[in-house]
């Protein structure tokens, strides 16, 4: 193989890699976005807004919202045992971190997870929204 050839062979390889360093980048910046695309909204904000009244300790509100299924005498201390969880400060950031739809018979289940970011620690938190036939 002449130098000529070897030259441009390595000029091409050396393109091609900065063309996949380029991809990998603008696929990374795009990511998030990409991934907020699938998150419903309107269920991402009610589970917020459940974990932020768990972090008040609004047990009567979110007893209020509970399945009558998942109701009972030992709610309260479950609900209790979940609150202690969250630090006493206000969080820096909550992000969706992980979010699964399925619709099954007319039962449709949002499975979402929060990344909490306080000072000195992280939480990650799970809310499981049920609807039948969209309401």
């Amino acid at each position: 193989m002449s130098d000529v050839s070897r030259y441009t062979n390595m000029r091409t390889h050396q393109k091609f890699l900065l063309l996949l360093g380029l991809i990998a980048l603008l696929t990374g910046c795009d990511q998030r976005a990409m991934f907020e695309k699938f998150v419903p909204k309107e269920e991402a904000a009610i589970a917020k807004q459940l974990l932020s009244q768990l972090a008040a300790k609004d047990y009567v509100t979110i007893e209020k919202q509970l399945d009558p299924s998942v109701q009972g005498p030992a709610i309260r201390s479950a609900l209790e045992q979940m609150a202690a969880s969250f630090p006493p400060e206000r969080p820096k950031s909550i992000n969706t971190v992980g979010s699964n739809t399925s619709t099954v018979n007319g039962l449709t289940t949002y499975n979402l997870t929060f990344e909490h970011e306080y000072s000195n620690t992280w939480l990650l938190t799970n809310v499981v929204i049920q609807r039948r036939n969209n309401q």
